[in-house]
């Protein structure tokens, strides 16, 4: 807690800890759908999100953008969190990732997000809530498939395993 406030105090969201709330449930009823929400923090005047995410791994930038933004689609949630505040407190909020390590010395970042990737996340939410709204309607929910599947070795993992074992053989 003490990188996690040391940090944001040097950056330009200084202070917001001082100023909003934490686990903030919000819950929103359009045209017979229901969302809900819970938001890791929320500034009491309602214009700033921020979404807490912790890593194992590097807290840089580029390693969170690559991975788990674009691999778990937190443009979308990001989108999805921004609409609900919007709904319920009539206001437009930024959107940030506190990112922070999980090791010693607890490096962090702040990531937002760029027109592109917004506009990105706004169209898989608009995918997403489509789908919802099919699947609420129809009572189907699409799956998987009922078969095994089977994982399949990568070309890569084939090379690292190859160079492993050709250094360990005997000189």
């Amino acid at each position: 807690a003490d990188a996690a406030h040391g940090f944001i105090e040097n950056t330009e969201l200084r202070g917001i800890f001082g100023r909003g709330k934490p686990e903030v449930t919000i819950k929103h009823e359009q045209d017979g759908t229901y969302y809900r929400s819970r938001i890791d923090w929320l500034t009491d005047d309602n214009k700033i999100i921020l979404d807490l995410k912790t890593t194992d791994g590097p807290a840089k930038p580029e390693s969170f953008i690559r991975g788990p933004l674009r691999g778990l689609h937190y443009d979308m949630k990001a989108e999805f969190y921004k609409w609900m505040v919007a709904c319920q407190f009539d206001t437009a909020p930024s959107f940030y990732w506190f990112v922070q390590e999980t090791e010693a010395p607890y490096c962090c970042s702040l990531i937002g997000m760029a027109p592109s990737m917004v506009e990105l996340g706004q169209r898989k939410l608009a995918i997403a809530d489509g789908l919802w709204k099919k699947c609420m309607a129809e009572r189907k929910w699409p799956a998987y498939g009922l078969e095994i599947a089977y994982a399949e070795s990568e070309p890569w993992q084939e090379t690292t395993l190859l160079q492993r074992e050709l250094e360990e053989l005997p000189q």
